[in-house]
């Protein structure tokens, strides 16, 4: 609890913050052996950030889909509280499913992290041990470490919101002139977001990146 208080004094990248939560957290439980932030938005899930103790080359891994309405994200997020699943077989073997436990993932904890009435992103936590969440202790921790993680993310959006309005202000008053350089400003947003997923297996690209790249990509021409 010490580290993770000190952690807040620094002013660092959230991705940063998180990989500090995740090498506390494998330190101190043996068994946890992946942590994940997905995130929410537009009905579509996208990884935010991914550190895995037994595949360690899906760190990098990048995805987006959209979120399956009859899958567990919804259900987790209408009953805005933490899934527990003692044991992954036990689910529906989807690709994710299987990905888990062919890569050695047993149980997991999960938690929807809500701001202003909105899921922004969910948490994932996995051992490679079977019920390793069904003690209290455990479960405490988890929720406790789920709350840090909620503060940063909401740390992040507010920043984002802020260069949401910003850039809808600047994009209106564009558009009063040419509406044609808006709807290009939004099309250059979505091809940026595109092509750094594409190119983020080859050159390192992270997630932070793209979250950058999908936020100031429409500011290029914000000189007309």
């Amino acid at each position: 609890y010490s580290e993770i208080n000190q952690m807040f004094n620094q002013d660092e990248d959230t991705s940063v913050h998180l990989d500090f939560l995740y090498n506390v957290v494998i330190n101190s439980y043996q068994g946890l052996s992946r942590l994940s932030v997905i995130l929410i938005k537009d009905n579509q899930a996208s990884n935010y950030f991914v550190r895995d103790r037994l595949a360690a080359d899906c760190n990098g891994e990048l995805f987006t889909q959209k979120v399956n309405q009859n899958g567990g994200i919804p259900k987790m997020i209408k009953s805005k509280s933490a899934r527990i699943v003692n044991d992954l077989s036990n689910l529906t073997l989807n690709d994710r499913t299987l990905f888990l436990l062919n890569n050695g993932h047993r149980s997991s904890f999960t938690y929807p992290l809500i701001f202003k009435g909105n899921t922004i992103a969910m948490v994932f936590f996995n051992a490679s041990e079977l019920d390793f969440f069904a003690k209290h202790s455990i479960q405490k921790d988890m929720h406790f470490l789920s709350t840090i993680i909620h503060s940063l993310m909401v740390r992040q959006v507010e920043k984002n919101q802020f260069v949401d309005i910003s850039l809808a202000i600047a994009l209106d008053m564009g558009h009063a002139k040419d509406p044609e350089t808006k709807a290009h400003l939004n099309r250059m947003e979505h091809y940026s977001s595109k092509l750094a997923y594409l190119l983020g297996d080859n050159k390192g690209i992270s997630h932070e990146f793209i979250r950058r790249i999908e936020s100031y990509a429409a500011f290029h021409d914000i000189g007309k």
